[in-house]
Order: C-alpha cells, then structure tokens, then sequence
C-alpha cells in the first residue's frame, strides 16, 4: 500500500496511478524541464497523457497540463484555483476523453 493512507491509500486502490515519495523533487524538477521550465519544480500539477503514453528516460510532452497553484513559472494560461481549476480540469478531461473513445 502507499506510504500515509488517506488519499494516497485511494490512489493506489485505483490501479490507475501509483503514489510515490520523492524527496529529492527529481521527478518535478524533469517534468518542469519537459515543460520548458528548467530550474523549476513542478508540483501540484495535473498532467494528461494518451491511455498507451510510455515514459522513459524523459517523460512524454502531456497532452495538456494545468498547475493549482500561483506560483511564478507557470504561464498564465496554466495556472488555475478553486473552481476554475474544477472546470479546467472538466473541460481538459472532457476533451481528452472524446479523442480516445470510438
């Protein structure tokens, strides 16, 4: 099971995504460089990819991506809170959904 219980516990019952402990930001600081930010940490970020999306040496470009926090790096255009997070996230999920179901 995941470290913590809570929510983390719900995410690995999923079997959809695993959660994992990263306390050197390793993977937040490639996923910023994958998305143009070098030197930046990505964390509290939602990041969608295609249903058959490998990762390897670097991570895939996502298909869209939305940050929830105010922080400095990420342009405007990603950055969301509250609810208009809420419906970023709905809309991408939406749109996304429609692309890889016939």
């Amino acid at each position: 099971g995941a470290a913590g219980g809570g929510a983390a516990g719900g995410v690995d019952r999923a079997r959809r995504a695993r959660h994992f402990y990263d306390p050197d930001l390793l993977v937040g600081k490639t996923i910023a460089r994958q998305l143009g930010h070098d030197g930046e940490v990505a964390w509290d970020i939602y990041l969608f990819y295609p249903p058959t999306c490998r990762w390897e040496a670097m991570p895939p470009a996502p298909l869209a991506w939305a940050h929830q926090m105010s922080a400095t790096w990420p342009p405007a255009d990603h950055r969301h809170l509250g609810h208009d997070l809420f419906e970023e996230l709905r809309h991408v999920t939406q749109s996304i959904h429609g692309r890889f179901t016939a």
